[in-house]
C-alpha cells in the first residue's frame, strides 16, 4: 500500500492571508518530508523519503526539478553560490546546481551502520568559511572543501552522528549518539573538549 503525503507550505504574503493562514499551494510526494525547506527568491528546496530532492516554484508550487538519490533525503538542504548542498541515506553528500540539478561534486562517507524506525533525521550540513561540517550514520564528523568536495578532515566519535554542527570561533561543536558532546578544532579536527551527557 503506498501512503502519500503532502507538503503543504503556507505563504504568508499580506497581513490579511496572514490572518487567515491560507492554503496559497500544496505538493504531493510520494513519501513521508522529514526535511526542512530553504527558500531562495524564486524556489522551494526540499527532500523527500521517496529519495528525491525537489525544487518547487516558491509562488505556484509547481515542480521546476527532482534529483533522485539512492536514499531518503531527511537532511536540511543547504543553499551556496548557486548550489544546494544534502545529505542522503545513501552515504552521500551532494552539491547540485540550483538551476538544473547538474552535480558539482558528491562525496561518499561510510553510509548509515544502523536502522533504527524511530531516529527521523540525518545531520544537515553547517558552512564556516569555505570549509562544510557534516555528521554521518558511520560514527564521522566530516569537514569538506564547499567547492570540491574534497575531504579536508574527519574525527570518529563512537556512536551515529545526526546532529547537525554548530560552528562558533572556530571550533565545531556536535553530538554523538555515544552519548558524548564534543568541542572540535574546526581548522583540523583536532579533539578541544568532550561532555559526557547522560543521554
Amino acid at each position: 500500500m503506498k501512503y502519500l503525503f503532502k507538503l503543504i507550505l503556507l505563504f504568508f504574503l499580506s497581513s490579511s492571508l496572514y490572518g487567515q493562514g491560507s492554503l496559497v499551494w500544496d505538493f504531493a510526494t510520494k513519501g513521508g518530508v522529514y526535511s526542512s525547506p530553504v527558500v531562495d527568491d524564486s524556489t522551494v528546496y526540499i527532500g523527500s523519503n521517496d529519495s528525491c530532492l525537489y525544487a518547487l516554484d516558491k509562488f505556484h508550487g509547481g515542480l521546476k526539478w527532482k534529483f533522485r538519490t539512492e536514499g531518503q533525503i531527511k537532511s536540511r538542504p543547504l543553499l551556496l553560490n548557486g548550489y544546494v548542498i544534502f545529505n542522503s541515506t545513501d552515504g552521500l553528500v551532494y552539491s547540485i546546481s540550483t538551476r538544473n540539478a547538474e552535480i558539482q561534486w558528491q562525496f561518499r562517507t561510510g553510509g548509515e551502520k544502523e536502522l533504527d524506525l524511530w531516529d527521523y533525521y540525518l545531520s544537515s550540513p553547517a558552512l564556516s568559511g569555505d570549509k562544510l561540517f557534516v555528521g554521518s550514520g558511520d560514527g564521522n564528523v566530516y569537514a569538506l572543501d564547499s567547492n570540491s568536495g574534497r575531504l579536508a578532515w574527519k574525527f570518529e566519535t563512537g556512536g551515529i552522528v545526526h546532529a547537525t554542527p554548530i560552528i562558533h570561533n572556530k571550533k565545531v561543536y556536535v553530538g554523538s549518539f555515544d552519548g558524548y558532546f564534543y568541542a572540535l578544532n574546526s581548522d583540523n579536527g583536532e579533539l578541544v573538549w568532550k561532555f559526557r551527557t547522560v543521554g
